[in-house]
């Protein structure tokens, strides 16, 4: 009886899966804890060995990741803030038709909003 062999995608999510935990302070035992694991489990996942991908969903939940990430390590896209600043730029490069509609537009929405 041969050992199973780990495929370099069950590699990766195990690596994902390591190393949100490690961002979050989470040891192995603390994951194992709040997934109702032993902690060789946890460890077994890290390595990519004893993935159950039924436990994908929870995992993502508990490390604050989503299941596209593990799964694909495909990140979420951070929505940017825009400031103040920035809106600001924008109406200065308009032209002087262009910031003519924007400002009777808005000022029709804040109408019908108040």
């Amino acid at each position: 009886m041969g050992a199973k062999s780990v495929s370099i995608e069950d590699k990766q999510i195990g690596k994902r899966i390591k190393e949100s935990a490690k961002k979050l302070g989470y040891t192995a035992t603390t994951l194992a804890e709040k997934m109702n694991l032993e902690e060789h489990t946890v460890y077994r996942m890290y390595r990519g060995e004893s993935l159950n991908y039924v436990y994908i969903k929870e995992i993502s939940k508990i490390l604050n990741v989503s299941t596209d990430y593990l799964l694909n390590g495909e990140e979420e896209k951070e929505e940017k803030i825009i400031t103040r600043e920035d809106k600001l730029a924008f109406f200065i490069q308009l032209d002087d038709y262009d910031l003519d509609k924007v400002y009777n537009i808005s000022k029709l929405i804040l109408d019908i909003a108040y």
